[in-house]
């Protein structure tokens, strides 16, 4: 080979490569390897099998894995062997946190010497450990509740590190290395699990529970009252509108009435006075001597003074534009209601609607209007709380574009919140002095849509139902929201302690009716719905999901993907023929210059035809 010859591998090593695409490619999981388990896997320890805080009360108990694990953790919290602080527990085992930290890094990328060297440099010869069955009570604990999450990795690593430091020869610490922390399924599997899941029929457990608002309905309840006030307020603002014109006609009015007799009132001193005026006049002329040259500044020669008469003011006076009284009359109940609530008065949620007397709106009203008393600081008032509900429905508004999730570079659509299927959540919704019902149905995909809805709610201890068909439809992913039920309301005692059932027909043609018992004005009812079966289809059973799945948690489902990316790079250059020499003498400038010209040419033609035709006819007739 020649000495200036270099081969690909070098130039490949010390070229950049370009990545072409990339993407994952699934395939089913594997079996693990049954040889040196006990090595690759941090077991449960079979010791504590016989243990009294997590393991004895839960395989061995009556009921769901997942209530007897919480119970269990509710009774751990006053244990003793219970970790809450974690910098206690660090002061505590200092020297093994220390080298379980530097395990948790460098795990997979060190050596079998730098394992040693790094055990050597931070383990003394006698350290303090925790105890193996504090560490498993501890962790499964924080699994099932949740409350650290600093806490149960500093577990996971401290298992690790004590699984590490049990074996010997390299072979064997490097496998010790990679291993996982394995919690035993007999903690978390329930014996008589049924997983069938089906999308076109479902039959759940009726059972309906009083929940919380999930975030997305607290939204959807704050833009549905939002927009109601809204509504609400441009009908005050038309009502203001006619009582400020009648106050204006009725101002120019009295004005005028005043205004005259006022007038009739000064025109006699007015008349009065000028006769004076004539008198004085009369009696001066007659009393001079006639020849007299008349000298404005002699004194003698002046008018006598008659004294201007004392004219009485004119005071007008009128009502003031606003007032409570004038306009509890003059205002309609619902736009009452409106003002009220935007100057800022707290409706009684538990009163009924037609229980409000004159007297009491009087008071109420005059209570939040704090002296102001023209139209001009009740609209500045309006105004700002327009606002206000504009500015709430922007902070709560949720689109409902297309969510993307890049993995391995390919994106993939996802939901922005995790929905279960065929559940639902109504909750009331309190807006002046009446609750509205808004209902959430979580659908599994994006193709299911509601048609029609009907509902009928029965009162309780009334026999006749309040039907109703009118909703205000939203969707956030899979959460379609019905709101606006029973608008513009219902009171408390009505709604409490109801029963509500509901129809809905989706677009695909299915049908779900169920009831919900025991609505109350203070709580969302929470439960599963089961759709109407088809003529000819056979019903499939579907259990509720009883076992604990700690999701989100650190935890990860059992799966293979492997990613695979294809790059380029520069194999080699090779030389090719010269395209062109020039010849430059010493000192002398050669200038190259390339000129490129773009030239468009458009013509534009216009051409004009019009065609005028004029027929007259005139025919005369005469007849004798």
């Amino acid at each position: 080979m020649a000495e200036n010859e270099i081969t690909a591998d070098s130039i490949a090593e010390n070229t950049p490569t370009q990545t072409l695409f990339r993407f994952v490619s699934l395939r089913s999981p594997q079996l693990s390897d049954e040889k040196d388990q006990e090595k690759r896997f941090i077991l449960f320890p079979e010791a504590m099998k016989t243990d009294a805080v997590f393991y004895k009360p839960v395989t061995e108990g009556v009921g769901s894995k997942q209530k007897l694990l919480r119970d269990r953790a509710e009774v751990f919290k006053t244990n003793a062997d219970r970790i809450e602080n974690l910098n206690d527990f660090k002061n505590e085992f200092n020297d093994l946190y220390m080298f379980a930290s530097w395990l948790a890094i460098n795990k997979s990328i060190c050596t079998y010497e730098e394992f040693q060297n790094k055990k050597t440099e931070i383990l003394p010869p006698i350290y303090p450990t925790p105890e193996l069955h504090v560490l498993w009570n501890n962790l499964i604990y924080q699994v099932v509740t949740q409350e650290n999450f600093y806490l149960k990795e500093t577990f996971l690593q401290m298992l690790l590190a004590l699984h590490t430091l049990a074996v010997t020869g390299e072979d064997n610490v490097l496998l010790a290395l990679a291993a996982k922390v394995v919690l035993p399924k007999e903690l978390i599997l329930d014996d008589n699990n049924i997983t069938a899941i089906t999308s076109s029929s479902r039959a759940l457990s009726s059972e309906i529970m009083q929940t919380l608002p999930t975030d997305d309905m607290k939204k959807q309840q704050e833009i549905s009252a939002a927009k109601a006030k809204l509504s609400r307020i441009e009908l005050l603002n038309r009502n203001l509108s006619v009582i400020k014109k009648q106050y204006k006609k009725d101002y120019e009015i009295e004005f005028k009435i005043q205004n005259q007799a006022h007038q009739e009132m000064i025109i006699p001193l007015l008349e009065e006075y000028a006769r004076a005026v004539a008198a004085s006049k009369q009696e001066y002329c007659s009393t001079r001597p006639p020849g007299t040259e008349y000298n404005p500044e002699n004194p003698c020669q002046q008018l006598p003074i008659v004294p201007f008469p004392r004219l009485p003011e004119f005071e007008f006076n009128f009502r003031d534009e606003i007032s409570a009284e004038s306009l509890v009359t003059e205002l309609k109940p619902e736009n009452l209601e409106a003002l009220l609530d935007v100057l800022g008065y707290k409706f009684d949620p538990e009163i009924e609607l037609s229980s409000r007397s004159v007297e009491e709106s009087i008071s109420d009203l005059e209570s939040v209007l704090e002296g102001r008393n023209t139209f001009e600081e009740i609209s500045t008032a309006v105004d700002k709380n327009v606002e206000e509900l504009n500015n709430l429905i922007v902070q709560n508004f949720q689109g409902n574009e297309e969510v993307y999730k890049s993995i391995g570079g390919i994106l993939i659509p996802a939901s922005k919140t995790v929905s279960v299927p065929f559940t639902f959540q109504i909750c009331p919704n309190f807006i002046y002095k009446a609750y509205t019902l808004n209902l959430a149905l979580n659908v599994p995909d994006s193709s299911w849509d509601v048609n029609l809805l009907s509902y009928a709610l029965t009162p309780n201890g009334i026999s006749s139902s309040i039907d109703g068909v009118y909703f205000v439809k939203t969707r956030t992913g899979n959460t379609i929201f019905l709101n606006d039920l029973y608008k513009p309301g219902l009171d408390f005692y009505t709604i409490q302690d109801s029963t509500l059932r509901i129809k809905v027909v989706f677009t695909n043609g299915r049908v779900a009716e169920f009831t919900v018992p025991g609505i109350t004005a203070r709580a969302c009812s929470s439960g599963d719905f089961v759709l109407q079966m088809e003529e000819g289809e056979s019903p499939v059973i579907i259990e509720d999901e009883n076992n604990f799945i700690p999701s989100g948690f650190g935890f990860k489902n059992i799966g293979i993907a492997d990613y695979l990316k294809v790059e380029q790079s520069t194999h080699a250059y090779v030389e090719g023929e010269v395209a062109h020499i020039e010849n430059v003498m010493a000192r002398e400038y050669r200038e190259k210059s390339t000129r490129r010209l773009r030239r468009s040419e458009n013509t534009t033609t216009t051409s004009s035809d019009t065609e005028r035709e004029q027929l007259t006819d005139t025919t005369t007739a005469n007849r004798f």
